[in-house]
C-alpha cells in the first residue's frame, strides 16, 4: 500500500467518529497550506451549528494521532491540517519505491477492467488536420494511463470509410477515367473530392449517378469496390504516417471501420422495434428518448431513414453494441469533439433504454474542447483555410531544430534531427495535454517551445540535466538508509514523489491526463529547488551523498514514466 493511500486511511479512521456518514474529502493541500493533507469541516458545521473554524479547533485538539504516520494536526481556517512525520513519511516512500521496483506508480485493481477507447476515428480520402490531433493524443494518453493501471485496453479506431461522399467521389473518379491504382497523394483525394462535392451540387445527372454508385458500393460491386478499397490503402497509408510521426500507439489491427457495422444495422433496427421502442414518424424509423427536446417539441432520434437506408445513429448503436457484446468492455471511453455532447447523450440514453448495460458498465464521452488561433477563434492557416497536420508536425520540428540550433551548435546533425523531433513532438502534444481537456485553448508556438515555464521542454530538460548528473555520478552507491534525507528540499522532493500513483489514478479517475502534466511540472519545479539548495555530487558524507542520488534516480523514473503516459518521448541529451 502506498504511503499517500496508507496516510488517507489513518486520517478516514480518525475522523469517522466525528464525521459519521458524511463524505470526507481528503487530498494533498495547495500550496498555501502548511501541512500535507488538508480536510474541510464545512460539511459540520451545519449540523453543529458551529463556525468551521471552531470545529477545526476543537477537532485538532481532540485527535489522537500518536502511533500514525503524522506529526500533528492543526486547525486552518475551515480545514484540518494534518502533518505527516517527516522520517516516518521517508521510510514509508523509501519502502514502496523498493517493493514496486519499475511497477511504481501503478496502483493496485482488485479487478481488471476491459476499457475500450474510440480514438482519432479519420476519415478515408481525406488528409488529417489540425482537428484530429486532439481526440488522437488525448485518446492515445488515456489508453496508456489505463494500461498501466492493469486494465485490458482495446483501442478501436472508428474510421469514415462509408457514406454518400464515396459514391460521389468514386462516380467522378470512374467519369474522368483516373488511374486509381496510380499512387495518388492524400492532397490529391482532397482536391478530388471537392471537385466532386462541386460537380455533384450542381449537375443533377452527376448527383443522381453518384446516388446510385452508393447503392453498388453497398450491393458490393466489384468495380466500385475495387476502387473504394484502393482509396483505404492510401489513407491508411496517410494515417499511418501521422501516428508514427506522432509516436501514438495506433495500429492497423485498431481499425473498426464504420463499414465493418453494416450486416449489424437491420438486426440494430429490429432490436429496438421488437422491444417497443420505436415509433413511425413520416415513414422514418425513430426512437423518442425522455429529455431530449426542441423549442417544447421531442427531437426524434431517426434509425432509419423512409427509404430504407441508415444514419450515424444506426451505426454508432450498432458499434456500441459490437463493443458491449463481442468486446464485452467494462468501460468504454468515446474521445471526441465537445461539439457532438448531443450526439453522445441520445446515443447513451437509447442504450440505456434497451437495458444494453449491466451493472458496473460505464460509457463516457471523454467531451474536449477546440483549438484556438491568438485571436480566440478556430486555428487556421493564414488564408483562413484548414491546417494539415503534417504542415502542424513539419512547423514544429522546424522551430525546435532552430531553437536547439541557437543553444547547442556542439550536437552532431543527426543529433540535432533526433532532438528536434522529439522536442517539436512533444511540445505540440503537452500543449494539448496540459490544460482541463474541455476547455478550448490557445494554440501559442512560443510558448509550447519555451524552455522555461510549463511546457514539454522544459521537463524534457529537468530529465535530461538529472541524468546528466547521474552519469557523472559513475559507479558511486546509490542507495539510502533510515535518516540520511533530513534536509527541507529533500522531504518536500520526496513528498512530491510520493503522489505519483494517487495522481495516475486521479487522472484515470477523471479522465483528465492533464492531472499528470500538472504533477510533473509540479515535480520538476520541486527537483530544481532541491539540486539548488543542497550539494550533491560534492557532499563530503558518502552516504548522504548515495541517499541524495537515490533521490535523483527517483525522481527521473517518475518523470520518464509520466511523460510516457503523456505519450512525449524524454531525450538523452539536449
Amino acid at each position: 500500500m502506498y504511503m499517500i493511500t496508507k496516510a488517507k486511511q489513518t486520517i478516514q479512521a480518525l475522523l469517522t467518529p466525528h464525521f459519521g456518514e458524511i463524505d470526507i474529502k481528503i487530498d494533498v493541500p495547495p500550496p498555501r497550506f502548511e501541512g500535507d493533507f488538508a480536510v474541510p469541516v464545512f460539511a459540520l458545521a451545519k449540523t453543529l451549528k458551529l463556525s468551521p473554524m471552531a470545529i477545526a479547533t476543537e477537532l485538532s485538539n481532540t485527535l489522537n494521532v500518536s502511533d500514525t504516520l503524522f506529526q500533528r494536526v492543526e486547525a486552518q481556517g475551515g480545514f484540518l491540517n494534518f502533518i505527516l512525520d517527516s522520517e516516518q513519511a521517508v521510510q514509508h516512500i523509501v519502502a514502496d519505491f523498493n517493493k514496486a521496483g519499475e511497477g511504481y506508480g501503478r496502483s493496485e485493481v482488485s479487478k481488471p477492467e476491459i476499457v475500450v477507447v474510440d480514438y482519432s476515428s479519420p476519415n478515408v480520402a481525406k488528409e488529417m488536420h489540425v482537428g484530429h490531433l486532439r481526440s488522437t493524443v488525448i485518446g492515445d494518453s488515456l489508453r496508456r494511463i489505463y494500461t498501466f493501471l492493469g486494465h485490458k485496453v482495446i483501442a478501436q479506431n472508428h474510421l469514415g470509410d462509408w457514406g454518400t461522399q464515396f459514391g460521389m467521389l468514386i462516380q467522378y473518379i470512374i467519369d474522368n477515367n483516373i488511374d486509381s491504382h496510380h499512387s495518388h497523394a492524400i492532397s490529391d483525394l482532397n482536391e478530388l473530392y471537392q471537385k466532386a462535392k462541386q460537380k455533384d451540387d450542381v449537375d443533377k445527372d452527376f448527383s443522381e449517378r453518384a446516388r446510385k454508385r452508393v447503392v453498388l458500393l453497398q450491393s458490393g460491386d466489384q468495380q466500385t469496390l475495387e476502387i473504394w478499397h484502393l482509396l483505404i490503402k492510401l489513407s491508411m497509408t496517410h494515417f499511418n504516417d501521422a501516428y508514427r510521426r506522432l509516436g501514438v500507439l495506433l495500429q492497423d489491427k485498431d481499425v473498426k471501420a464504420e463499414s465493418s457495422y453494416n450486416a449489424d444495422l437491420k438486426p440494430i433496427v429490429d432490436r429496438f422495434k421488437e422491444m417497443h421502442l420505436t415509433t413511425m414518424s413520416e415513414g422514418a424509423v425513430c426512437i423518442f428518448l425522455e429529455g431530449f427536446e426542441r423549442e417544447g417539441k421531442p427531437i426524434p432520434m431517426i434509425i432509419q431513414k423512409s427509404d430504407g437506408g441508415y444514419l450515424y445513429h444506426t451505426t454508432d448503436l450498432a458499434t456500441l453494441y459490437y463493443r458491449l457484446f463481442t468486446l464485452h468492455a467494462d468501460r468504454l471511453l468515446y474521445v471526441v469533439d465537445v461539439r457532438q455532447s448531443d450526439h453522445f447523450k441520445m446515443l447513451f440514453a437509447a442504450a440505456h433504454k434497451a437495458n444494453w448495460l449491466n451493472k458496473g458498465q460505464e460509457i463516457a464521452h471523454v467531451a474536449f474542447g477546440t483549438i484556438l488561433g491568438k485571436d480566440n477563434k478556430p486555428f487556421k492557416t493564414r488564408e483562413g483555410g484548414t491546417i494539415k497536420l503534417s504542415d502542424l508536425l513539419d512547423e514544429s520540428i522546424k522551430r525546435a531544430k532552430a531553437i536547439i540550433e541557437s543553444k547547442n551548435s556542439s550536437l552532431s546533425s543527426e543529433e540535432i534531427e533526433s532532438l528536434s523531433n522529439i522536442l517539436g513532438i512533444g511540445a505540440l502534444k503537452y500543449a494539448d495535454l496540459n490544460g482541463d481537456r474541455k476547455n478550448d485553448y490557445v494554440f501559442d508556438w512560443d510558448r509550447m517551445l519555451s524552455f522555461e515555464g510549463n511546457t514539454a521542454p522544459y521537463l524534457q530538460y529537468a530529465y535530461v540535466r538529472i541524468n546528466s548528473l547521474l552519469e557523472r555520478a559513475g559507479s558511486i552507491s546509490i542507495k539510502i538508509q533510515n535518516g540520511n534525507l533530513t534536509q527541507a528540499k529533500e522531504i518536500i522532493l520526496i513528498k512530491k514523489l510520493s503522489e505519483f500513483p494517487e495522481v495516475v489514478s486521479k487522472a484515470a479517475e477523471r479522465l483528465e491526463p492533464h492531472v499528470i502534466a500538472t504533477y510533473l511540472y509540479s515535480l520538476a519545479q520541486d527537483f530544481t529547488s532541491f539540486y539548488d539548495a543542497v550539494p550533491i555530487l560534492k557532499t563530503e558524507d558518502l552516504n548522504v551523498r548515495s541517499a541524495r542520488l537515490w533521490l535523483c534516480t527517483r525522481a527521473s523514473d517518475v518523470l520518464r514514466k509520466g511523460l510516457y503516459l503523456l505519450g512525449i518521448e524524454c531525450p538523452e541529451k539536449m
